[in-house]
């Protein structure tokens, strides 16, 4: 009598926990939504980014010539090759490297900016309303800040 006793004790507390477990998933408030579409057999995997807060994604596609920029699964821009895609922390201002001409420029928030031999080191201030960067040229690198091209440096 023992057993069906013990057998009848563990199936009620395996029925108590599943019950427990099915309230607090049914408890839980879901927080998904869908940004967009994409076709995601034509996405560079390694550029897809979400911005913080989840309200906005970036990704970039392969043409026959280049790259292919998408926001929100809008088309912002055809490059010979888009890398260092970055959001502001506010997730409301993109930025990313686009290479035109065999040169490269910076696209902030759908606008390009000068070529130059090299860019680097995107960054956005903690509010997201400043955006800086290092770019090279022949006579060395120099810092940009706002769009103002701050001194040369070796």
């Amino acid at each position: 009598m023992k057993k069906p006793a013990l057998i009848r004790h563990f199936a009620f507390v395996v029925l108590f926990v599943t019950t427990l477990h099915t309230v607090y998933s049914q408890d839980r408030v879901s927080t998904e939504r869908v940004l967009g579409k994409i076709d995601t057999s034509v996405v560079i995997q390694e550029s897809f980014l979400v911005s913080p807060g989840s309200r906005h994604f970036f990704y970039v596609s392969n043409i026959d010539d280049g790259n292919v920029a998408f926001r929100d699964g809008e088309e912002i821009g055809r490059y010979e090759l888009v890398t260092s895609a970055l959001f502001s922390t506010t997730g409301e201002r993109l930025a990313f490297v686009a290479q035109k001409n065999f040169k490269p420029r910076v696209v902030l928030d759908g606008v390009e900016g000068p070529e130059f031999e090299d860019i680097g080191h995107l960054t956005f201030s903690s509010d997201g309303k400043h955006f800086a960067y290092a770019a090279g040229q022949n006579d060395g690198i120099l810092v940009v800040i706002d769009g103002k091209q701050l001194g040369t440096y070796d």
